[in-house]
């Protein structure tokens, strides 16, 4: 591996930082980020897109984050 981890993440923390306080919103800084941060640790474009895609899905299927839309469209 080509860089400490310690170091990936003081520079991934910088840059989302820098990103949100240039204007980028907050999702995008977060999501680029993360890629980047998961591209350096696996150094394969594939494997990076594979487990932040991962990381989101599973997020999402829990089932906290189900009722949200639901009651938004109950009204």
């Amino acid at each position: 591996m080509g860089i400490d981890l310690d170091t990936l993440m003081i520079l991934t923390l910088v840059g989302m930082l820098l990103a949100i306080f240039s204007g980028v919103h907050i999702a995008l800084a977060l999501g680029a980020t993360a890629m980047i941060g998961t591209y350096f640790i696996f150094e394969d474009m594939y494997m990076a897109a594979s487990q932040v895609g991962g990381a989101a899905y599973e997020l999402i299927r829990d089932h906290i984050f189900m009722t949200i839309p639901l009651f938004v469209l109950i009204g």
